[in-house]
């Protein structure tokens, strides 16, 4: 029978880990591979509107109502319970639930889906977004929300605003945004504390005249 020999393990000398070079970390930090936190059924949905804005199959409005429509059908309220019943530290929190990237496609789409924490008389100030669609679906409470469509920009660069609306909103109503329709917004909650839920979009081409390249913007 063949004998056996032992090897003793030498042991290696501890190494400090060498801190990682801020060019790896913007490159870690824009890949991303964190799971999304909610797989239900609108985060299927929203992967597939964006997969439909890489392919050039839809515009921002027709996108945004497909989404409304599925919130519509859909029990907001037993959907995202659990994200709902468990509140972060902080006045104002964002927190995502799932998002789909493409930097590569041409097009560096960028969508995600999260929720907005709110505390108490608390408000988000007056601002737009260029080049985005986005809805917001109120999941706890309610908010007071006004919206204005952008008209021009004068000489000096100063955006002018007209007002569309100002209204109170209670659990699974929703507001929306897109380069030419109610685009400024500004909302904020009331006596209690408020849980929001907002989809956006961005993306090259999103749309065919974005605002500040309308001549009727000057």
């Amino acid at each position: 029978m063949p004998r056996r020999t032992r090897r003793r393990c030498r042991s290696q000398p501890s190494r400090t880990p060498r801190p990682l070079s801020p060019t790896l970390r913007r490159l870690l930090r824009r890949l991303d591979f964190r799971p999304d936190r909610y797989r239900g059924v609108l985060a299927r949905t929203v992967h597939d509107l964006a997969g439909a804005v890489i392919r050039r199959e839809t515009t921002a409005g027709r996108l945004l109502d497909e989404l409304q429509a599925r919130i519509e059908a859909t029990d907001m309220t037993a959907e995202f319970a659990r994200f709902v019943e468990r509140w972060p530290a902080g006045d104002r929190v964002e927190r995502w639930l799932c998002r789909r990237r493409h930097p590569r496609d041409g097009r560096n789409l960028n969508m995600r889906l999260q929720l907005f924490y709110l505390k108490p008389r608390r408000s988000e100030s007056p601002h737009y977004h260029d080049k985005m669609a986005s809805l917001q679906c109120v999941l706890k409470e309610r908010i007071h929300c006004r919206q204005y469509d952008r008209v021009a920009r004068n000489d000096n660069g100063d955006l002018l605003i007209r007002p569309v609306a100002q209204r109170a909103l209670t659990v699974g109503q929703t507001f929306r945004m897109t380069d030419h329709e109610t685009n400024v917004h500004w909302f904020g909650t009331e006596d209690e504390p408020a849980v929001i839920l907002d989809f956006f979009i961005g993306a090259k081409g999103l749309y065919e005249t974005p605002f500040d390249a309308d001549p009727r913007a000057r």
